[in-house]
């Protein structure tokens, strides 16, 4: 079946065929990426890039053609791969005039990585944008601003793009890239905003992991268990607990949220915390 599809397939000549079937280890998709870098012309062979690395395969076809366009181009994709896999034209688009300078969206580079495969169309109802071939791809994207010293700026910039938004799943987006970018401090409103979205929308575990993010953020930053903030998170941790049916896990949250402000209570705080002091006793 190997033989069948390097032969009839992918149409390759005899001494290619013989180079896979020795360095494939049997992999359809090792031998189809391989199959499109020589069709790049990329400079690689299989005994250079052994089965098992098919995610350096997909590095070297996208370094080529990126390698090969104006740096305001990469960066503009290195964008579209912090926004994610699949990407929405709007918003890539605003991202990219956050850019300083702005930059405009790489039409030239698309159609290249379009023709290559790399890059797909995507046109979910309502929604213009398109989507990285593979995952591993965006990774290398990701890897590449690293390297270059921009993915935490790059970060700040997809986040200011859901700035405001109150589209389900936005505001834990905009939580996220903040994260990512090390902003602790400006990521814990969008957090408990997730958060509390998450527990009306009754996806509770999903709201416990927002919730323990929101905690190690809090952590990294060294408050006191007497901040506000920090309070604030038990109080959604003790909601949470308790509409999951963890009243002892809930009671304990709340006891926390409780803990006494030396410069003064948020009376709303308090309230909200009492409140499910006292459901976790009914």
């Amino acid at each position: 079946a190997f033989d069948r599809l390097a032969r009839e397939v992918l149409n390759l000549p005899g001494h290619r065929v013989a180079s896979l079937q020795a360095h494939a280890g049997g992999s359809p998709l090792y031998a189809i990426q391989m199959a499109g870098a020589w069709l790049d012309d990329a400079p690689v062979e299989p005994a250079e890039l052994p089965f098992r690395d098919v995610g350096r395969v997909w590095a070297v076809r996208i370094d080529r053609v990126m390698d090969a366009r104006p740096e305001h181009e990469q960066i503009a994709l290195e964008l579209a791969a912090v926004l994610g896999q699949e990407v929405e034209t709007r918003r890539w688009a605003q991202a990219c005039q956050l850019w300083s300078p702005p930059i405009e969206m790489p039409g030239p580079l698309l159609d290249a990585l379009m023709t290559r495969r790399l890059w797909l169309p995507s046109t979910p109802p309502g929604i213009t944008g398109g989507k990285f071939a593979h995952g591993q791809l965006r990774n290398h994207l990701l890897e590449r601003a690293e390297a270059a010293g921009r993915l935490p700026d790059l970060h700040r910039l997809c986040a200011q793009t859901f700035r405001g938004s109150t589209a389900p799943g936005d505001r834990a987006r905009r939580a996220r890239h903040l994260l990512a970018a090390g902003d602790d401090a400006a990521a814990l409103e969008p957090l408990i905003e997730a958060a509390d979205e998450d527990v009306r929308r009754g996806h509770l575990l999903h709201a416990e992991l927002t919730l323990r993010a929101y905690q190690d953020a809090t952590e990294r930053l060294g408050l006191v268990d007497t901040d506000p903030r920090v309070r604030r998170g038990w109080l959604y941790r003790a909601r949470c607990a308790r509409l999951l049916g963890l009243l002892a896990d809930a009671g304990r949250a709340a006891e926390r949220a409780l803990v006494e402000d030396s410069v003064g209570q948020d009376p709303q705080l308090v309230a909200e915390a009492r409140y499910e002091m006292a459901s976790t006793l009914n």
